[in-house]
């Protein structure tokens, strides 16, 4: 699959994932995060299977388990699963858009640390990427800019998804397939 389809696909899950989770924290049903992130996570990871299945990928299946990447996969996992906790907690508010501008603060520490960790090029396109995404995501809920405590959960997760994403940077870029990995990662967050 080409990568600009596959990002396009994931950006449109984890917009459905991140509507029908606040749907669910916020019903009257009372459903907890964790159970949220479950049913969450175990659908997109079934939606996996197939992929997985039906390409050349089932034969690299076992490729996390390499020792040299099992450690990396273990600490993303734990870094993963707590921050998970604290983004599920910053959408149990009124106004889920100043969550999101705070959860978006993972772009920040990912591409600070790609760029000291990973030597990425600091280029002024990239500084000017990132600052437009976050200045359309502040201008489209400036109106509704009122905090709340779990709001502040929000940053905390953001922080904590970078470092997971640099993490599952370092893991990707030396020697598994990105879809195995998601899938393994999807997998083991249920």
């Amino acid at each position: 699959m080409n990568w600009f389809y596959f990002s396009l696909l994931s950006i449109f899950a984890l917009a459905a994932a991140e509507l029908t989770q606040q749907h669910l924290l916020n019903s009257k049903t009372n459903i907890e995060e964790r159970t949220s992130a479950v049913l969450t996570f175990l659908v997109q990871s079934i939606f996996t299977i197939p992929i997985i299945i039906f390409s050349d990928l089932r034969h690299s299946i076992f490729a996390v388990f390499d020792p040299s990447i099992f450690p990396f996969l273990l600490l993303g996992n734990f870094i993963g699963s707590i921050a998970m906790i604290y983004y599920l907690r910053s959408f149990k508010v009124k106004n889920i858009s100043i969550s999101t501008i705070f959860i978006a603060f993972s772009v920040v520490v990912s591409t600070t640390l790609g760029i000291i960790f990973f030597s990425e090029s600091l280029y002024l396109y990239k500084l000017l990427g990132i600052a437009l995404v976050l200045l359309a995501i502040v201008s489209l809920n400036i109106s509704n800019f009122q905090l709340e405590k779990n709001h502040f959960y929000g940053l905390i997760a953001g922080t904590m998804f970078g470092i997971t994403y640099s993490i599952d940077k370092y893991i990707i870029t030396d020697s598994i397939q990105p879809i195995i990995y998601i899938f393994c990662q999807l997998s083991t967050q249920v």
